[in-house]
């Protein structure tokens, strides 16, 4: 498990201590912060995302239940039935309390995440290299920062992903190797390499990602290139 990561179940844990599971939570957006000064978005965005979810969720159906007492009565005007109102123990009063201080504490953390996301990536260049083939739903990834770059090879199965900010998982990922860019080796030249090692793809379709100055890989640079990817594609 992540270390920096906070558990899903983190607020309805069995030590229902408000004082230590606060700490928790502040801790963990303490170093979701942390990993924002280094530029590093995933999969902190992702968790910050379903934690919101899940609070959200909490709150729908913690109203929803305490609305469903016996009915007492009926509207004169709609005739909905009246319920009487249902109290909640004492381990609820402390999770209301948990989440009313963590979500606005996340719902901060993940748009200050979106808007760091939106400032690197339009700082990112985008662009296909040589013939596009008719289903480009598998081919070659190349990642520049520097002279580096990086090769991975993607494909893009028939199911997918349909949240906006998951789509790049529909887009996976292979490490291939690192070619070094020149005047004398420049992406067509990389491209006819991996053609030729891997002829059991003729004509694929090649994707370059440039950014300068650089991103780190994995954390940044990959999704958000994904993300492009799947674009691109989806709009083919």
């Amino acid at each position: 498990m992540d270390p920096t990561a906070l558990p899903k179940d983190w607020m309805i844990r069995p030590v229902i201590d408000r004082e230590f599971l606060e700490y928790r939570v502040l801790g963990y957006l303490q170093r979701v912060y942390r990993r924002y000064k280094e530029q590093k978005l995933y999969p902190h965005l992702e968790a910050l995302q379903e934690h919101a979810e899940d609070l959200r969720r909490y709150l729908r159906d913690k109203h929803h239940l305490m609305a469903q007492g016996p009915v007492i009565g009926f509207d004169p005007k709609t005739l909905a039935p009246i319920r009487e109102k249902t109290g909640q123990p004492d381990p609820l009063n402390v999770v209301d309390d948990l989440v009313e201080l963590a979500l606005p504490n996340i719902e901060r953390a993940l748009e200050e995440g979106a808007a760091q996301r939106r400032e690197y990536a339009s700082r990112i260049q985008f662009g296909s290299v040589g013939l596009m083939p008719l289903r480009p739903t598998e081919g070659w990834l190349l990642l520049r920062t520097g002279r580096e770059v990086r090769t991975y090879a993607y494909a893009m199965p028939l199911f997918r992903e349909n949240r906006p900010e998951l789509q790049y998982r529909s887009v996976v990922t292979r490490f291939h190797g690192t070619w070094t860019l020149s005047l004398g080796f420049p992406y067509e030249r990389i491209r006819a390499a991996l053609i030729e090692q891997h002829p059991e793809r003729p004509v694929p379709a090649t994707f370059v990602v440039e950014t300068d100055p650089p991103l780190p890989y994995i954390e940044t640079l990959l999704p958000l290139a994904k993300q492009m990817v799947y674009a691109r594609l989806a709009a083919a």
